[in-house]
């Protein structure tokens, strides 16, 4: 994708949003809180511009409040999201954009989904302490080089989600690997926010809205095991692998040809374990995500629809 011209700003502007800018701020901000994502103001420096948490959000008064100061906007990992309390959000901060040339595994995750540009590296040393000089034009205050924003690669941020039991497994604070943090308990400044060196956030692959998952990508455990030993996280066998994706199926009976069905008593049951969780407006989003687990366990998908039905 092309990237976008970015706003010229002099020094008298620097980290001040223009009103064009923060009418676009409210907009996303409005609707992704709408949604049911956790979402903070920020300042010029991506610092909160209001005391926040990962358990739960901010009052929808105090955000429309402060987006009337904010130059930019941030997204939080966590339980807090269109899909609690099933899934788990989770940030992928690709720091430096160099790493997806060797991590093909991430690369293709970071494809797959949400995912959105931040500050640019210098072409020569690759060096991330870069500032706006003139117009478009940076200067790296580590080499001296002046570039274009178009010859520069970017930061990578990425919204993935994962199971709640797999996000206590694996994921219980920030996991660090060559250049790549996995958050769920922390904030992504997220488009199209005002970056603290003077260029735009921009999308690479924006929400899909009309999406049941919003073009979120949701990650099964083997999935996040095989992205963690890329990364050098942990070493996983290719045995404890293949155990996980079997581990749903004990006690089933073998997936082969036709999926199980379940009683009646079954069906009511699984209403019941789904009535706290569920919110109205939301059965397509409960059923995209557990239709596919139903099925690795055994059992068919509709026994999953036929309790959703009944809500």
């Amino acid at each position: 994708m092309s990237t976008q011209a970015q706003e010229t700003r002099n020094d008298g502007d620097a980290g001040k949003a223009k009103p064009s800018s923060r009418r676009g701020l409210r907009k996303i901000a409005l609707k992704l809180y709408d949604a049911g994502f956790n979402v903070i103001p920020v300042d010029s420096n991506k610092r909160p511009l209001t005391s926040w948490s990962v358990e739960r959000r901010i009052e929808g008064e105090k955000l429309r409040e402060l987006l009337d100061k904010a130059s930019g906007i941030a997204i939080v990992g966590g339980s807090e999201n269109p899909w609690k309390p099933v899934a788990v959000l989770t940030i992928i901060d690709v720091d430096n954009p160099y790493t997806l040339e060797n991590n093909p595994y991430l690369k293709s995750i970071v494809e797959s989904t949400v995912s959105w540009r931040s500050g640019p590296r210098c072409p020569n040393c690759s060096s991330k302490n870069v500032k706006l000089e003139k117009s478009s034009w940076f200067k790296c205050e580590k080499c001296d080089a002046e570039f274009p924003l178009e010859s520069a690669k970017r930061g990578i941020g990425a919204l993935i989600t994962v199971d709640p039991d797999v996000a206590e497994k694996y994921l219980k604070g920030t996991v660090r690997g060559k250049e790549v943090e996995l958050l769920v308990n922390n904030y992504a400044v997220i488009p199209p926010s005002n970056h603290p060196c003077g260029v735009r956030y921009e999308w690479a692959k924006p929400f899909d809205w009309n999406s049941p998952n919003l073009g979120i990508r949701a990650l099964v455990e083997g999935e996040l095991l095989s992205l963690l030993e890329e990364l050098g996280v942990r070493k996983v066998k290719e045995a404890q692998i293949t155990e996980i994706r079997e581990e749903h199926q004990n006690g089933a009976k073998p997936i082969v040809g036709r999926l199980g069905e379940l009683s009646d008593a079954d069906i009511l049951r699984i209403k019941e374990l789904l009535r706290e969780a569920y919110k109205p407006g939301n059965r397509q989003y409960v059923w995209l995500y557990l239709s596919g687990w139903s099925a690795k366990a055994g059992f068919s998908p509709i026994a999953v629809a036929k309790a959703l039905k009944m809500l």
